[in-house]
């Protein structure tokens, strides 16, 4: 099941590796049509949990979230992607 926001929400999404990225940490976000609709740089809380906020957009549908971070081990380069997908909502009357 998906995570479910409204519009206009303030999210914290969190980012865990087993190992200490080398690099900052980006959290982009895409439409369903696959356009880039925000890219955040990660906080570091400790050296393998990064988080981002990030405020949702004022429209309804599915979203992809891509975190993407480097790590050099014994001098070659990783990338670690990792994707989830969440939807908004408008909010319910009250």
């Amino acid at each position: 099941m998906r995570p479910v926001f409204e519009t206009l929400d303030t999210i914290q999404f969190t980012f865990t590796t087993s190992v200490a990225p080398n690099s900052g940490v980006a959290l982009s976000i895409y439409d369903a049509a696959g356009t880039a609709v925000a890219s955040v740089w990660a906080v570091s809380s400790d050296a393998t949990h990064q988080y981002a906020f990030y405020t949702t957009p004022n429209t309804p549908g599915a979203y992809l979230g891509l975190w993407t971070a480097y790590k050099t081990y014994q001098g070659s380069a990783y990338l670690f992607n990792k994707r989830f997908v969440f939807n908004i909502n408008q909010p319910r009357a009250q």
